[in-house]
């Protein structure tokens, strides 16, 4: 799945704080996010427009001028995240919705968003060029072989409707002239049974993607491929970590696909400056252009798909049976497993045991620690 988009949604329910004290402030849910809210500017009803968490706005825009920072007139740019608002997680933030607004109308484009990126540390120095501030010589070409498509794992909060029962609606939501919201009536589907599921820890670093065509090793980024030279961040990886090369030339022209971590602040893993690991969590077939299921690609290192800590291959699997929304958001918080790491997890990735496209597209998602957010 890869939707960046900033949808115009319905409110359909203004609850009361948890806090009794706390009268002003009412809580509504998007998806399956929870948003705190002024009472006063909204009613049941009304349309607004979510940005979710790890967005990018302008706060030169009007829309977003009141998450401008007083103190730092300097920031044109504010990071949509989380934060606790008198005890309650409060995730992204809600504006009005234009007049002529339609519910599911996107504003991703119009209101100039972004998705987030951590900045990437790079072991060089010199000239720099492009937005993501690499060196022009590290920039190598393309693989000849089909290539993946570049996709983003989308958030758990917002699509876990791919993993659950489909909603049948005997009544659709509506509102009628009188402005006044119906929020209809649906049965959830009595044929339901729940995928089997992997949930793994989610790792926090850079996405890399690492192939050998016949001839030699390739070497890439989220959105470039690379050249094998010392210091660059993706062939290090392969230098510090062999048997990512030696997984690729036994399984020539499959895309193994990944985290590399130990470079990002706060995420160090345990490892020292200068190293960086590696944890696969994908593999890409360029000849029949698709994925692996998860258990396959854990039987091409000799391991099981079974709950495990780290097993220096593949991210720590934390979770194998049916699907279960409870235990999704129990396995999103707590420490990581990789070895060494005395940090928190950034949260858990989710997808069926055996792999699956639908209409919704790839079913993988992530589910973000609300902590990670506040670090």
């Amino acid at each position: 799945m890869s939707t960046h988009e900033a949808l115009a949604v319905r409110i359909t329910e203004i609850l009361p704080h948890t806090d009794p004290e706390t009268v002003r402030l009412g809580l509504t849910k998007v998806f399956d996010y929870t948003i705190v809210i002024a009472k006063e500017s909204w009613k049941v009803g009304d349309l607004a427009i979510y940005i979710e968490p790890d967005v990018i706005v302008k706060t030169t825009r009007p829309e977003f001028s009141f998450l401008a920072n007083p103190q730092k007139p300097e920031r044109t740019t504010h990071r949509v995240s989380a934060k606790r608002l008198r005890g309650i997680w409060s995730e992204g933030c809600l504006i009005p919705a234009p007049e002529n607004a339609k519910e599911g109308q996107d504003f991703w484009k119009e209101l100039e968003l972004e998705r987030y990126e951590p900045p990437l540390k790079t072991y060089r120095s010199g000239p720099k060029s492009g937005p993501n501030q690499f060196v022009a010589n590290d920039i190598a070409e393309p693989p000849q072989l089909p290539l993946p498509e570049r996709f983003e794992i989308e958030n758990y909060k917002k699509h876990s409707k791919i993993f659950g029962p489909e909603k049948l609606w005997s009544r659709k939501p509506s509102v009628n002239e009188e402005g006044i919201f119906d929020p209809g009536e649906f049965i959830l589907d009595p044929n339901y049974s729940p995928p089997e599921i992997c949930i793994t820890c989610k790792i926090h670093g850079s996405f890399s993607c690492f192939v050998f065509d016949g001839n030699q090793m390739h070497y890439g980024s989220k959105n470039q491929w690379k050249k094998p030279e010392e210091k660059n961040l993706w062939f290090e990886a392969v230098k510090q970590n062999p048997w990512i090369e030696e997984w690729c030339r036994k399984n020539p022209c499959m895309f193994l696909m990944g985290e590399v971590f130990g470079h990002q602040g706060g995420f160090s893993y345990g490892l020292k400056s200068g190293s960086v690991g590696f944890r696969a969590f994908d593999v890409w077939d360029s000849e029949p252009k698709s994925f692996w299921d998860h258990e396959r690609m854990m039987n091409s290192f000799n391991l099981f798909i079974e709950v495990q800590k780290d097993n220096g291959r593949t991210a720590p699997i934390l979770y194998v049976g049916p699907y279960n929304d409870e235990i999704v958001k129990q396995q999103t918080d707590g420490l990581s497993l990789i070895e060494g790491a005395s940090h928190i997890r950034e949260g858990c990735i989710v997808k069926p045991r055996k792999e699956t496209v639908s209409r919704y597209g790839r079913h993988i998602l992530k589910s973000v620690s609300n902590d990670y957010y506040l670090r």
